[in-house]
């Protein structure tokens, strides 16, 4: 739902490199999550050069995983998605902050971050239907690259606001019943 609006070719340039970015994401995201849930080791595989550093980025060592994939549905308007991580800690400064954050894959260490706004403001409208004594802080895009992690950082506000956009568009293109 969040790229429903994307064009043709760009989901058909998406389907052709699949086979790439699938396992990629997938043995990337199974080894943080391993990570901060305190698991087994999940094995790197061909992805060392990507997890390496995201287990090294002080953002995973400096915070409590409150919740990793962590699946949420909207029962009102029937969506679902599954956070990333959700993470509790003292900032640098000095404040207890609870940071919502996506985890991102990207093929090149040259490649450009994007935002990730709109997808954590849909996690946060789902968290506020379960868990509405929990505030967000801060929300964070981790953009995992070979040899070095990026990080994109959005306002709770914003997040919301791309995310009321982004439905808002998603009604007014879905025809009526």
């Amino acid at each position: 739902m969040i790229s429903f609006d994307i064009s043709d070719e760009a989901r058909k340039a998406i389907a052709a490199d699949k086979h790439n970015w699938e396992p990629r994401g997938n043995t990337i995201h199974d080894c943080m999550e391993a990570y901060l849930t305190g698991a087994d080791p999940v094995d790197p595989g061909d992805y060392r050069e990507w997890v390496e550093p995201l287990l090294e980025h002080p953002l995973l060592n400096r915070y409590e995983c409150l919740a990793a994939e962590f699946r949420l549905v909207d029962k009102r308007c029937r969506y679902a998605g599954s956070l990333d991580a959700l993470l509790r800690g003292v900032g640098r400064d000095g404040k207890e902050r609870t940071i919502l954050m996506d985890l991102k894959t990207l093929k090149r260490a040259h490649s450009s971050t994007r935002s990730v706004a709109a997808q954590c403001g849909a996690y946060m409208s789902m968290l506020d239907q379960h868990f509405p004594s929990l505030l967000i802080d801060q929300c964070v895009g981790l953009f995992s690259k070979p040899g070095k992690v990026d990080i994109v950082v959005h306002e709770p506000q914003d997040c919301l606001d791309a995310w009321d956009q982004q439905w808002s568009k998603y009604q007014s293109w879905q025809p009526a019943f």
